[in-house]
């Protein structure tokens, strides 16, 4: 770790695309030590609600399982999903039919599993952190810090332009401000999805200090949407449980 944060260093001082603060610089030496980390456990909670107040909250909670099989690939199951309207869970023939969970399903297809990022394994999907060519992202150090979970945080403004679109991000990065750890990150993209406003994405990471490891616990996303002619709100909350280490 020690050894992989100098090499970084010494890229910021002299390679002119690379002109990184110190601190944003440890940041991506633990995403290079956490690259290859995957959760075994995802579990997805799409709420959808009314912008007006007028109708129902529809809530879909989907438990995915994740492992790595014989040829080093990650084999993804759904093992539990459920939905309830209005507090109340609905049966399968119900939940086909209710309009609500039918936007809530269109969305959730249109955002999640067209391998946007909030559904993409890779574990370079915190690709903020990984990005070294300043051509591709832009980091300014924020005369800004606050408390977050009991850590104190440094902030910088972030502006990642990856070639794919979809990726494109801007917003905040916060920092530990004695380690670099990367402790939450508050954007929004740069292109979002058809029918979306107002779309902001919220990420937590924790960190294990015995194995200088960070990874993604949390993301919450929330947006509005129109669709069949009615404004929604909807919000995706995503965890990740008992990471695994992959392409060893």
């Amino acid at each position: 770790m020690k050894y992989l944060y100098l090499t970084l260093l010494l890229l910021t001082l002299f390679n002119p695309i690379y002109p990184f603060d110190e601190l944003w610089v440890k940041a991506q030496s633990f995403a290079s030590n956490s690259w290859n980390l995957v959760p075994a456990k995802i579990t997805n909670t799409a709420e959808i609600t009314p912008v007006s107040g007028a109708g129902s909250t529809v809530v879909q909670i989907q438990i995915l399982q994740n492992t790595l099989n014989s040829n080093r690939n990650i084999d993804s199951v759904i093992v539990s999903q459920k939905l309830f309207k209005d507090g109340q869970e609905l049966n399968p023939d119900d939940a086909n039919t209710d309009n609500n969970s039918s936007t809530l399903s269109t969305v959730e297809k249109m955002i999640l599993n067209d391998n946007h990022f909030e559904r993409d394994l890779n574990p370079a999907r915190f690709g903020v952190f990984h990005e070294t060519d300043s051509r591709c992202i832009s980091v300014e150090k924020l005369n800004e810090t606050r408390e977050i979970n009991g850590v104190l945080c440094q902030s910088f403004y972030i502006k990642f332009s990856p070639p794919r679109r979809r990726d494109r991000v801007e917003g905040a990065a916060w920092l530990n401000a004695e380690t670099g750890q990367p402790v939450f990150m508050d954007t929004m993209p740069q292109y979002p999805p058809m029918m979306i406003r107002n779309m902001n994405i919220k990420q937590y990471f924790v960190y294990d200090s015995e194995n200088d490891l960070f990874y993604r616990e949390k993301a919450v996303s929330s947006m509005t949407i129109t669709m069949m002619g009615l404004r929604r709100n909807l919000t995706f909350t995503i965890m990740d449980e008992n990471h695994f280490r992959v392409n060893q």
